[in-house]
């Protein structure tokens, strides 16, 4: 039987006398004569439970609501509930069994709702199916903006009438409802900080997605996030507010691996309804980013009343002397990303004597003008990447100054009178060569709270320890000496640390600052994670006393270094070794130390020439949760290690996703058994699965006999292949397939000698789904290889 529909709209904000008269209505059951809501309630579930089989479309929810006190029955298969929401919020609250995300339309999927909303009637030529196309553009896969649209055309053939529907009367009407129907989501936020902040946006996110890291500053330096005892919460506030914000709908967040770090955008439909809620606001701003712009705009555009103004990602040239603009409250100018400007007027800032934020990051303007050290008010000034600025004037009447970003430029010195900026609470000096910034400058800058100093001159532990207000280090320090002592003088306080320690750091991280100038977003990516970091290059780290809070270890040419069975801390989370010659192993598990390992997520082993042993056994461990959250496994260039896991391990390796081995010249064997332990491991039945799997890479292996060793039968994919002319050895034979979430398989050069292990191979391609990625290249001189691509 055919289940009953029902759907009330629950309008804002829900009553629940309103909803069960409502509801009763649909459903047919009487309530009028009842005012007691409790007793309502209890007749409404007993008619909704009665049904055979019933669907309650609750539309248009926008806060939580106690199904209970409605009426409406939990846990009865007989009655299915479904709820259309704006706020995930609403989702969560209610503990729905499962959310349908209705996300805005890629383009070809928005025109064929567009068609079907217009109708079969409605018959277009193909004149006019082009200009369909672009009045479905307008609205940019938004369902909401297709459903108005559509209404208002449909039934019109007329190409004129199709014209005029992309600049007329119809889209103008049509604007109108989406943004009747788009303002309660912004009505919806209440809080005007949230609303402050949906507001701020559209200066930022146009065109193009931005690095939320990056909008997260911007909200800070701007005010909208109010003053609180710690930078951390006010960071923290500001990514609940972009959260919130993505919640309901009005921000679209979205991951990025190459960054690190989250992406925002803004739908073009919903940026059209902020800058008119500004309009109507009076709050004037001027927005043109990335469009190809060569000038500024005219002397008419910069008007009195103008609060913003962003010109970001453009080609302007220069600002010509004697342009000033009279701009009394302006705020902000960003005109970041502009890499062809070189020159800005002396007296372009003289009209502007509000501003509080200047964004001239990643320009190659070659000096500053004037007028910039007489904007009294500034609280922000933002000179990131600036390639061709190697000096800063007087800053001391920039007395309101709290942010002050030189990285990755071509400062020589820090100015003078930087000291007299009793205010300043950011100052970055990454990746530049500045030089100047001694320790008596320091103790009278004792606001800090974020510091990044360049790759060199190392500084001294005790240096620091005046800032005591640090949430944010980075820092060189020449040896381990050092930093142990700025480690002694934190006395309990963890600040976020990024520290580099060795003598000749600057040729090793060279690379990243080029690569940061080629894409502002990566200047935030050390900021992505919440853990401190350590990089040791070329030093002694036999000394080091690592605290337990830093969660991301780098070792590079530390070749002193046999073995680093007492260095590791507690909570370690990152860990990557590059060109340890002298390594040979990597540590020993044991009962006293097998939870060292415990954290570990990613592990990253690189051209370490003489590591023979990863992980040497002591007694009987019990392995416990050793690797249980490693994700990550790579291994490269390491010509004398010959076994990696031990089998009692393999269980752990239950969140493994990625494996790597390259470059490995005497490796046999991947999981390893000893031979005293082959006996006991025959009888066991179970079969240790690497069930999360996604991606196994195995390249340059020429030795490489088994992917498990002894008798085990591992449940785990299996592909292998070699660029050189040695044959591998990879015994495919009793290989149990299991890669229900494999991904990628690369299998490429493979040579080889007998029929079967063909057939074996693709007896195991054969098994993988049929959406696992399989790149296949056998070796051209091989014969039996050309029956089989059949």
């Amino acid at each position: 039987m055919s289940p009953d529909w029902n759907r009330p709209t629950v309008s804002p904000p829900p009553r629940v006398r309103d909803m069960q008269s409502s509801i009763s209505k649909a459903v047919g059951v009487e309530l009028s004569y009842e005012d007691d809501e409790n007793k309502r309630a209890a007749q409404l579930s007993k008619g909704l439970a009665g049904k055979k089989k019933s669907v309650l479309i609750l539309d248009d929810v926008w806060d939580y609501i106690s199904l209970q006190e409605v009426g409406i029955p939990v846990g009865v298969d007989r009655c299915t509930v479904l709820f259309t929401t704006r706020a995930l919020a609403v989702c969560r609250q209610l503990g729905c069994q499962r959310k349908i995300e209705i996300r805005c339309l890629p383009p070809d999927e928005s025109y064929e709702l567009f068609k079907k909303n217009l109708g079969k009637e409605t018959t277009l030529s193909s004149e006019v199916e082009t200009i369909s196309r672009l009045v479905a553009d307008r609205c940019v896969g938004l369902p909401l903006a297709i459903t108005i649209m559509t209404r208002n055309i449909k039934g019109v053939t007329d190409i004129h009438q199709w014209r005029n529907a992309l600049r007329g009367h119809i889209q103008k009407k049509a604007d109108v409802e989406i943004f009747q129907k788009l303002k309660f989501s912004y009505d919806y936020l209440k809080d005007t900080t949230l609303q402050r902040c949906f507001l701020y946006c559209p200066s930022i996110l146009q065109p193009n997605s931005f690095g939320k890291n990056r909008l997260v500053e911007f909200l800070v330096d701007e005010g909208i996030i109010k003053r609180m005892n710690s930078r951390m919460e006010e960071l923290d506030e500001a990514h609940t507010m972009l959260n919130f914000l993505r919640d309901v709908g009005l921000l679209e967040i979205h991951s990025n691996t190459l960054l690190l770090d989250k992406v925002v955008k803004m739908n073009e439909v919903i940026r059209s309804m902020a800058l008119q809620i500004m309009q109507e606001n009076n709050q004037r701003v001027m927005i043109e980013n990335d469009m190809s712009l060569t000038d500024l705009p005219d002397d008419e555009s910069w008007t009195e009343d103008l609060l913003r103004v962003s010109q970001k990602g453009n080609q302007i040239k220069n600002i010509p002397l004697g342009f000033s603009p009279s701009c009394s409250k302006l705020t902000t100018l960003l005109l970041s990303e502009n890499r062809d400007l070189r020159y800005i007027g002396d007296s372009f800032f003289k009209g502007m004597p509000g501003l509080k934020i200047l964004d001239l990051s990643f320009s190659h303007i070659e000096s500053l003008p004037c007028s910039v050290y007489d904007l009294v008010n500034l609280t922000t000034l933002l000179l990131s990447g600036c390639r061709e600025l190697r000096k800063i004037g007087s800053v001391e009447k920039l007395r309101a100054l709290k942010k002050l970003d030189l990285s990755l430029s071509a400062v020589e010195e820090v100015p003078q009178d930087i000291a007299m900026l009793s205010k300043l609470t950011y100052l970055d000096l990454f990746g530049t060569e500045a030089k100047g910034l001694d320790s008596r400058m320091l103790a009278k800058l004792s606001h800090l709270q974020f510091l990044r100093l360049p790759h060199s001159p190392p500084v001294k532990g005790e240096e620091l320890a005046c800032l005591t207000k640090l949430e944010t280090l980075t820092c060189t320090v020449s040896d381990v000496v050092e930093l142990n002592n700025y480690l002694k003088g934190l006395k309990g306080r963890e600040p976020q640390l990024y520290f580099e320690v060795g003598q000749d750091i600057t040729f090793y991280a060279g690379f990243v600052n080029d690569l940061l100038c080629e894409d502002p977003d990566l200047v935030a990516v050390e900021e992505a994670e919440d853990s401190s970091m350590v990089c040791f290059y070329n030093c002694n780290i036999n000394e080091a006393d690592i605290p337990s809070y830093f969660q991301d270890i780098t070792i590079v040419k530390c070749n002193e270094a046999r073995s680093l069975c007492n260095f590791f801390p507690s909570k370690l989370k990152h860990l990557s070794i590059r060109e340890c010659d002298g390594l040979e192993m990597l540590c020993q598990l044991s009962l006293a130390g097998q939870c060292i390992l415990e954290n570990l997520g990613y592990m990253e082993l690189y051209k370490l020439k003489n590591l023979s042993v990863l992980f040497s056994i002591e007694g009987n461990v019990p392995y416990g949760s050793c690797f249980s959250n490693l994700t990550r496994f790579l291994i490269q260039g390491c010509p004398s290690i010959k076994r990696l896991f031990p089998i009692h391990v393999l269980p752990n390796l239950k969140n493994l996703q990625r494996l790597y081995v390259f470059d490995c010249l005497l490796l046999e064997e991947i999981i390893f058994e000893e031979e005293e332990e082959e006996s006991s491991m025959a009888e066991t039945k179970e079969t240790p699965c690497l069930s999360r799997l996604r991606i196994l890479m195995l390249c340059d292996l020429p030795e490489l006999k088994r992917f498990c060793g002894g008798r085990t039968t591992c449940g785990i994919p299996v592909s292998c292949f070699s660029r050189n002319s040695n044959t591998p050895k990879l015994r495919l034979d009793g290989v149990a397939v299991c890669c229900n979430s494999l991904s990628k398989v690369q299998l490429s050069c493979f040579v080889f000698e007998k029929k079967h292990a063909v057939c074996q191979c693709f007896k195991f391609l054969n098994r993988c789904p049929s959406e696992t990625k399989v790149k296949l290249s056998l070796a051209d001189q091989n014969p039996v290889a050309n029956p089989v691509s059949k």
